[in-house]
């Protein structure tokens, strides 16, 4: 293939081919006479809405092959300096295609190297053998597997909530440091996710927890004894799927393994059985071997697994 045969451009969004490259990115169909699928629109939706977590679709890359376009990337921007990058999940591909992915790809990290975008990421489906080389090829690197887990509300729950001297105090505005704070103390000696840690503020991280799922702000706990930060747990809304998910639990270092988990487990199943949620989910690294056994523990089923990868545009080497 040769540069002349194949031509990788930004897309603008009144570009006769914006729509369709978004539906390329997302492995969607367009509707029949130029209609938008649902998925598209209610991404469209949500960003012109003015809810200022929504993701917003401004950078969208597509590769041309001989004048027709071969594939295309998105990177939609999300809260916390971060974006979540979609591409086709190819399983095998031609040769020509899986370099004009890796292309489309590499050309979405340097244009992020012009913004203040400090972190990509993308997941990609195990099986999807030609994404995954062109994620390597392009800037990329591999993260970690993460497990989808879910567990039925209505379930028997292990034990009792124990006795616990925890106060709760729940998010607000004004409170937004001591979130930080527990989100740092919880980051110390991690088996989540190790890479992340560093990549970008603390301010930034809680940003992006609230861009995940349907945020309220009434589903956002930090415990505390005394003043002091012990552990964090933030949910969200799936209102799609009548679900609550498990955006994020952790524990201070120096109370792991003193049953705080399992405090923070059970507020966690009172607060989906109040939000008349049907299911809670999260997802796990598939390396933290003490948050699958807590998750074991507490009867969530695997339902499936996406490969994490990450680009830092602003670092050396991607």
């Amino acid at each position: 293939m040769t540069d002349d045969t194949l031509q990788v451009r930004r897309l603008s969004r009144d570009d006769p081919d914006w729509m369709r490259a978004v539906h390329v990115a997302l492995d969607l169909e367009a509707e029949p006479h130029g209609g938008v699928a649902p998925q598209v629109q209610a991404l469209l939706d949500a960003e012109s809405g003015g809810n200022r977590d929504a993701m917003r679709l401004d950078v969208v890359v597509a590769a041309y092959l001989n004048g027709q376009m071969c594939c295309a990337a998105l990177a939609g921007e999300a809260p916390g300096h971060s974006a979540l990058v979609f591409a086709p999940q190819a399983r095998r591909s031609p040769e020509t295609h899986t370099q004009a992915l890796t292309r489309t790809l590499a050309s979405l990290v340097t244009i992020s190297r012009e913004t203040d975008l400090k972190l990509l990421q993308a997941l990609v489906a195990p099986e999807a053998e030609g994404l995954a080389l062109a994620m390597r090829g392009s800037g990329f690197r591999f993260l970690t597997r993460l497990l989808y887990l879910q567990r039925d509300v209505t379930a028997a729950e292990p034990g009792s909530a124990p006795d616990s001297d925890i106060r709760w105090l729940a998010y607000e505005p004004a409170h937004r440091q001591i979130f930080c704070e527990a989100l740092d103390a919880s980051y110390a000696q991690t088996s989540d996710c190790k890479e992340l840690v560093g990549l970008r503020s603390t301010e930034d991280a809680l940003a992006g927890h609230r861009a995940s799922g349907s945020f309220d702000s009434r589903l956002w706990w930090v415990a505390l004894r005394d003043s002091t930060p012990l552990g964090i747990l933030l949910l969200a809304r799936i209102d799609a799927a009548s679900a609550l998910e498990l955006v994020y639990i952790g524990v201070a270092q120096p109370v792991r393994g003193q049953g705080l988990a399992d405090v923070l487990m059970h507020r966690a199943m009172a607060a989906a059985r109040r939000e008349s949620a049907t299911s809670l989910t999260l997802a796990v690294d598939r390396d933290n071997a003490p948050a699958r056994a807590l998750y074991a523990k507490w009867g969530f089923r695997e339902r499936f697994a996406r490969d994490a990868w990450i680009a830092t545009p602003h670092f050396d080497g991607g």
